[in-house]
Protein backbone atom coordinates (compact mmCIF):
# COMPACT_ATOMS: atom_id res chain seq x y z
CA UNK A 1 0.00 0.00 0.00
CA UNK A 2 2.99 2.28 0.98
CA UNK A 3 4.61 1.83 -2.58
CA UNK A 4 0.95 1.99 -4.21
CA UNK A 5 0.66 5.54 -2.19
CA UNK A 6 4.16 6.84 -3.38
CA UNK A 7 3.54 5.79 -7.00
CA UNK A 8 0.08 7.95 -6.79
CA UNK A 9 2.91 10.45 -5.17
CA UNK A 10 5.24 10.81 -8.10
CA UNK A 11 2.57 10.21 -11.05
CA UNK A 12 0.45 13.24 -9.42
CA UNK A 13 4.00 15.23 -9.17
CA UNK A 14 4.86 14.42 -12.88
CA UNK A 15 0.99 15.63 -13.79
CA UNK A 16 1.24 18.45 -11.91
CA UNK A 17 4.72 18.95 -13.96
CA UNK A 18 3.48 18.78 -17.47
CA UNK A 19 0.54 21.15 -16.35
CA UNK A 20 3.06 23.80 -15.48
CA UNK A 21 5.01 23.60 -18.36
CA UNK A 22 1.81 24.22 -20.49
CA UNK A 23 0.72 26.91 -19.16
CA UNK A 24 4.31 28.73 -18.62
CA UNK A 25 4.73 32.05 -20.20
CA UNK A 26 5.94 32.36 -23.38
CA UNK A 27 9.45 33.75 -23.87
CA UNK A 28 9.22 37.62 -24.30
CA UNK A 29 10.09 38.35 -27.93
CA UNK A 30 12.00 41.60 -28.75
CA UNK A 31 12.63 43.13 -31.51
CA UNK A 32 15.98 44.85 -32.12
CA UNK A 33 16.55 47.04 -34.98
CA UNK A 34 20.34 47.32 -35.78
CA UNK A 35 21.91 49.69 -38.62
CA UNK A 36 25.20 49.30 -40.11
CA UNK A 37 27.56 51.79 -41.81
CA UNK A 38 27.13 49.73 -45.27
CA UNK A 39 28.07 46.47 -46.73
CA UNK A 40 32.26 45.81 -45.58
CA UNK A 41 33.85 42.42 -45.35
CA UNK A 42 36.24 43.57 -42.45
CA UNK A 43 32.67 44.31 -40.18
CA UNK A 44 31.40 40.83 -40.99
CA UNK A 45 33.12 38.64 -38.26
CA UNK A 46 32.50 41.66 -36.24
CA UNK A 47 28.84 41.41 -36.62
CA UNK A 48 28.44 37.88 -36.10
CA UNK A 49 30.19 37.97 -32.82
CA UNK A 50 27.74 40.56 -31.47
CA UNK A 51 25.06 38.54 -32.58
CA UNK A 52 26.38 35.19 -30.79
CA UNK A 53 27.12 37.76 -27.73
CA UNK A 54 23.63 38.72 -27.39
CA UNK A 55 21.83 35.20 -28.19
CA UNK A 56 24.29 33.08 -25.35
CA UNK A 57 23.38 36.23 -22.90
CA UNK A 58 19.17 36.37 -23.88
CA UNK A 59 18.52 32.57 -24.34
CA UNK A 60 15.49 31.44 -22.35
CA UNK A 61 14.98 35.28 -21.25
CA UNK A 62 14.11 37.08 -24.36
CA UNK A 63 13.77 35.75 -27.92
CA UNK A 64 15.34 38.55 -30.47
CA UNK A 65 14.26 39.16 -33.52
CA UNK A 66 16.16 41.05 -36.05
CA UNK A 67 15.67 43.59 -38.51
CA UNK A 68 18.96 44.66 -40.25
CA UNK A 69 18.90 48.20 -42.04
CA UNK A 70 22.16 48.40 -44.47
CA UNK A 71 23.31 52.23 -45.33
CA UNK A 72 25.16 53.12 -48.61
CA UNK A 73 28.84 54.54 -46.33
CA UNK A 74 26.99 58.42 -46.66
CA UNK A 75 25.89 60.36 -43.99
CA UNK A 76 22.54 60.81 -45.51
CA UNK A 77 22.61 57.01 -45.94
CA UNK A 78 22.81 56.18 -42.46
CA UNK A 79 20.87 59.26 -41.13
CA UNK A 80 17.73 57.62 -43.17
CA UNK A 81 18.78 54.25 -42.11
CA UNK A 82 18.71 55.01 -38.17
CA UNK A 83 15.55 57.51 -38.96
CA UNK A 84 13.97 53.89 -40.57
CA UNK A 85 14.53 51.75 -37.42
CA UNK A 86 13.59 55.20 -35.03
CA UNK A 87 10.32 55.54 -37.04
CA UNK A 88 9.28 51.89 -36.79
CA UNK A 89 6.84 50.96 -33.91
CA UNK A 90 7.88 47.58 -34.03
CA UNK A 91 11.28 47.70 -32.99
CA UNK A 92 11.70 47.89 -29.64
CA UNK A 93 15.95 48.95 -29.30
CA UNK A 94 17.98 50.19 -31.94
CA UNK A 95 21.85 48.63 -31.91
CA UNK A 96 24.04 51.16 -34.01
CA UNK A 97 26.35 48.49 -35.47
CA UNK A 98 29.15 51.15 -37.39
CA UNK A 99 31.16 53.56 -36.64
CA UNK A 100 29.43 56.31 -38.60
CA UNK A 101 25.67 55.38 -37.48
CA UNK A 102 27.12 55.06 -33.36
CA UNK A 103 28.47 58.74 -34.00
CA UNK A 104 25.28 60.02 -35.72
CA UNK A 105 22.70 58.44 -32.79
CA UNK A 106 25.28 60.12 -30.19
CA UNK A 107 24.63 63.65 -31.78
CA UNK A 108 21.16 63.69 -31.89
CA UNK A 109 19.00 65.46 -29.10
CA UNK A 110 16.51 63.22 -28.51
CA UNK A 111 16.19 59.47 -29.44
CA UNK A 112 12.05 57.87 -29.48
CA UNK A 113 13.57 54.52 -28.28
CA UNK A 114 16.65 52.84 -26.49
CA UNK A 115 19.68 53.10 -28.97
CA UNK A 116 23.13 51.39 -27.90
CA UNK A 117 26.07 52.90 -29.81
CA UNK A 118 29.13 50.47 -29.09
CA UNK A 119 31.53 52.40 -31.62
CA UNK A 120 32.16 55.67 -30.36
CA UNK A 121 35.96 56.36 -31.17
CA UNK A 122 36.53 59.99 -29.04
CA UNK A 123 33.44 61.15 -27.18
CA UNK A 124 34.63 64.85 -26.77
CA UNK A 125 36.36 64.60 -30.14
CA UNK A 126 33.08 63.71 -31.85
CA UNK A 127 30.71 65.81 -29.09
CA UNK A 128 28.91 63.23 -27.56
CA UNK A 129 26.93 63.73 -24.36
CA UNK A 130 28.73 62.87 -21.18
CA UNK A 131 27.55 62.96 -17.84
CA UNK A 132 28.98 61.27 -14.75
CA UNK A 133 29.96 58.45 -16.78
CA UNK A 134 26.86 58.33 -18.60
CA UNK A 135 25.40 59.77 -21.27
CA UNK A 136 23.20 61.43 -19.43
CA UNK A 137 20.61 61.07 -22.50
CA UNK A 138 17.50 59.04 -21.34
CA UNK A 139 17.71 56.71 -24.18
CA UNK A 140 20.83 56.49 -25.18
CA UNK A 141 24.13 54.14 -23.89
CA UNK A 142 27.40 54.13 -25.91
CA UNK A 143 30.65 52.70 -25.19
CA UNK A 144 34.04 54.41 -26.24
CA UNK A 145 37.49 53.45 -26.15
CA UNK A 146 40.80 54.33 -24.20
CA UNK A 147 43.15 55.56 -26.60
CA UNK A 148 41.63 59.00 -27.55
CA UNK A 149 42.51 60.89 -30.81
CA UNK A 150 44.59 63.23 -28.74
CA UNK A 151 46.84 60.67 -26.83
CA UNK A 152 47.04 59.44 -30.44
CA UNK A 153 48.46 62.50 -31.89
CA UNK A 154 51.03 63.18 -28.69
CA UNK A 155 52.52 59.44 -29.66
CA UNK A 156 52.95 59.85 -33.21
CA UNK A 157 54.13 62.97 -32.99
CA UNK A 158 56.59 61.82 -30.69
CA UNK A 159 57.38 59.04 -32.76
CA UNK A 160 57.54 61.79 -36.21
CA UNK A 161 57.64 65.43 -35.34
CA UNK A 162 55.14 66.51 -37.87
CA UNK A 163 53.78 69.99 -38.49
CA UNK A 164 51.15 68.93 -40.75
CA UNK A 165 48.82 66.15 -39.94
CA UNK A 166 46.53 64.70 -42.19
CA UNK A 167 43.44 63.13 -40.53
CA UNK A 168 41.56 60.33 -42.99
CA UNK A 169 38.17 59.76 -42.13
CA UNK A 170 35.13 57.61 -43.62
CA UNK A 171 32.65 60.70 -44.81
CA UNK A 172 32.90 64.13 -44.16
CA UNK A 173 30.05 65.01 -41.40
CA UNK A 174 26.69 66.10 -41.96
CA UNK A 175 24.62 68.36 -39.56
CA UNK A 176 26.93 69.91 -36.92
CA UNK A 177 29.73 69.50 -38.67
CA UNK A 178 31.69 72.16 -37.27
CA UNK A 179 32.13 70.53 -33.83
CA UNK A 180 34.19 68.17 -34.99
CA UNK A 181 37.16 70.23 -36.95
CA UNK A 182 37.43 72.20 -34.26
CA UNK A 183 38.62 69.74 -32.08
CA UNK A 184 40.46 68.18 -34.27
CA UNK A 185 42.06 71.91 -34.25
CA UNK A 186 42.48 71.79 -30.84
CA UNK A 187 44.34 68.51 -30.45
CA UNK A 188 46.80 69.78 -33.18
CA UNK A 189 47.67 72.90 -31.30
CA UNK A 190 48.03 70.57 -28.00
CA UNK A 191 51.47 69.10 -30.43
CA UNK A 192 51.86 72.33 -31.98
CA UNK A 193 50.93 70.63 -35.45
CA UNK A 194 48.12 71.57 -38.27
CA UNK A 195 44.95 69.51 -38.41
CA UNK A 196 44.12 68.74 -42.47
CA UNK A 197 40.77 66.47 -42.47
CA UNK A 198 40.52 64.41 -45.62
CA UNK A 199 37.39 62.22 -46.48
CA UNK A 200 38.61 58.94 -47.47
CA UNK A 201 37.24 57.61 -51.16
CA UNK A 202 36.04 53.82 -51.53
CA UNK A 203 39.10 52.35 -52.62
CA UNK A 204 42.82 52.61 -51.77
CA UNK A 205 43.53 54.97 -55.32
CA UNK A 206 40.67 57.79 -54.32
CA UNK A 207 41.75 57.91 -50.53
CA UNK A 208 46.08 58.23 -51.61
CA UNK A 209 44.67 60.96 -54.25
CA UNK A 210 42.90 62.91 -51.66
CA UNK A 211 45.45 62.78 -49.36
CA UNK A 212 47.51 66.18 -49.67
CA UNK A 213 50.88 66.11 -50.97
CA UNK A 214 52.58 68.86 -48.46
CA UNK A 215 51.32 66.83 -45.33
CA UNK A 216 54.37 65.35 -43.09
CA UNK A 217 51.87 62.18 -41.59
CA UNK A 218 48.90 60.80 -41.73
CA UNK A 219 46.54 59.32 -39.13
CA UNK A 220 43.96 56.74 -40.08
CA UNK A 221 40.50 56.77 -38.24
CA UNK A 222 38.88 52.99 -38.77
CA UNK A 223 38.01 52.25 -42.69
CA UNK A 224 36.54 49.50 -42.05
CA UNK A 225 34.44 50.43 -45.82
CA UNK A 226 38.23 49.05 -47.25
CA UNK A 227 39.69 45.43 -47.37
CA UNK A 228 42.55 44.19 -46.20
CA UNK A 229 44.33 44.47 -49.61
CA UNK A 230 43.27 48.26 -50.03
CA UNK A 231 44.70 48.84 -46.58
CA UNK A 232 48.10 46.88 -48.00
CA UNK A 233 47.84 49.93 -51.28
CA UNK A 234 47.48 52.80 -48.88
CA UNK A 235 50.18 52.18 -46.91
CA UNK A 236 52.86 50.66 -49.73
CA UNK A 237 51.60 54.28 -51.43
CA UNK A 238 52.49 56.20 -48.74
CA UNK A 239 55.69 55.15 -48.25
CA UNK A 240 56.27 55.49 -51.46
CA UNK A 241 55.34 59.29 -50.72
CA UNK A 242 57.23 58.92 -47.87
CA UNK A 243 54.75 59.76 -45.66
CA UNK A 244 54.58 57.79 -42.05
CA UNK A 245 51.16 56.25 -41.31
CA UNK A 246 48.96 55.75 -37.92
CA UNK A 247 46.31 53.28 -37.40
CA UNK A 248 43.47 54.36 -35.04
CA UNK A 249 41.85 51.11 -35.65
CA UNK A 250 44.41 48.35 -34.76
CA UNK A 251 47.68 45.94 -34.65
CA UNK A 252 46.22 44.46 -38.04
CA UNK A 253 46.74 47.65 -39.81
CA UNK A 254 50.44 47.84 -39.41
CA UNK A 255 51.25 44.52 -40.05
CA UNK A 256 49.77 45.50 -43.42
CA UNK A 257 51.95 48.47 -43.95
CA UNK A 258 51.34 51.67 -41.64
CA UNK A 259 54.15 52.33 -39.28
CA UNK A 260 52.10 52.48 -36.27
CA UNK A 261 49.31 52.51 -33.87
CA UNK A 262 48.44 52.91 -30.30
CA UNK A 263 45.10 50.75 -30.55
CA UNK A 264 45.82 47.12 -29.76
CA UNK A 265 43.51 44.74 -31.48
CA UNK A 266 40.37 45.40 -30.18
CA UNK A 267 38.89 42.44 -27.95
CA UNK A 268 35.77 42.17 -30.03
CA UNK A 269 34.52 39.21 -26.96
CA UNK A 270 34.46 41.98 -24.64
CA UNK A 271 32.74 44.75 -26.62
CA UNK A 272 30.54 42.25 -27.77
CA UNK A 273 29.54 41.50 -24.32
CA UNK A 274 29.29 44.75 -23.10
CA UNK A 275 26.51 45.65 -25.59
CA UNK A 276 24.81 41.86 -24.97
CA UNK A 277 24.75 43.04 -21.18
CA UNK A 278 23.55 46.78 -22.23
CA UNK A 279 20.81 45.15 -24.28
CA UNK A 280 19.57 42.94 -21.12
CA UNK A 281 19.71 45.50 -18.52
CA UNK A 282 17.42 47.98 -20.88
CA UNK A 283 14.93 44.89 -21.32
CA UNK A 284 14.73 44.16 -17.55
CA UNK A 285 13.42 48.08 -17.17
CA UNK A 286 16.99 50.10 -16.93
CA UNK A 287 17.02 53.61 -18.77
CA UNK A 288 19.76 53.75 -21.32
CA UNK A 289 20.91 56.97 -19.92
CA UNK A 290 22.13 55.48 -16.48
CA UNK A 291 24.15 52.94 -17.60
CA UNK A 292 28.16 53.60 -17.59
Amino acid sequence: MRRFSLLLGALALSASASVAAEVAEPTPVVHLGVVTDGEAPRTEPIADRFRQEVRDLLEGEFEVEETLAVADWTVPGVRSAVDRLLDDPAIDVVLAAGFMASDEVCRRDTLSKPVIAPYVLDASIQGCPLSKGTSGQTTLVYATYPPSFVSDIRIFHSIVPFERLGVVSPAPRGGTADVVPARLAEAGTAVGAEIVSVAAGTDAATTLEAIPSDVDAVYFTPLVRLDDEAIRELAAGLIERRIPAFSGFSTRDVELGMLATNSPDADLGRLARRTALNLQRILLGEPAGTLP
